[in-house]
């Protein structure tokens, strides 16, 4: 969703040339002047998260590097930014989140989180990217009791079952040694 916004340039010279604007860039230039970065607009989302659905990597660059930008903050499904960029596909921005301390084991309403929204959408990379973070819980389940490896097998993404089945085989080989 890139919404444009038609600025006259300085004073409207003669031949009425206009500098368009987007508005990410006046979002940040708002946050940058002491804004709420997030607060939520009419979708439930925060500025992080819309920006993170859409892929727009520059300006979620912008957004982290405000002070007070809350990475985890929740939409009104209780959705992250992380979980945002995870069903869209978007690596750039997934790792610029967990680089930021984005939550990966965060639920969101259904009990999902970014790497099941992963799975369940054939983002073999986001996947791989999610499982080499440190403390992330491969077996939490959605509130259909299903985990992102069920998400997986249910379509049939046979790569991202194979990413999924290593961890928790390596879980089974260690707690029979115990």
């Amino acid at each position: 969703m890139v919404c444009l916004l038609a600025v006259p340039s300085s004073m409207m010279a003669a031949n009425e040339v206009r500098q368009v604007v987007t508005l990410q860039d006046v979002v940040a230039q708002r946050a940058t002047a002491g804004a709420d970065v997030n607060a939520k607009g009419d979708d439930g989302c925060t500025a992080l998260m819309r920006a993170s659905y859409d892929g727009q990597k520059r300006f979620v660059r912008r957004l982290l590097r405000v002070s007070n930008i809350d990475v985890n903050a929740r939409g009104d499904d209780r959705r992250t930014a992380l979980m945002c960029a995870a069903i869209y596909g978007h690596e750039n921005i997934v790792m610029m989140l967990l680089a930021a301390g984005a939550d990966v084991n965060v639920q969101n309403n259904g009990g999902n989180t970014a790497l099941m929204f992963a799975a369940q959408n054939g983002h073999e990379n986001i996947v791989r990217i999610l499982l080499d973070v440190l403390g992330i819980n491969v077996n939490k389940k959605n509130k259909q009791k299903k985990t992102a490896l069920d998400m997986a097998r249910h379509k049939n993404y046979s790569a991202i079952i194979k990413h999924l089945e290593g961890p928790i085989k390596s879980f089974i080989k260690s707690a029979n040694k115990n």
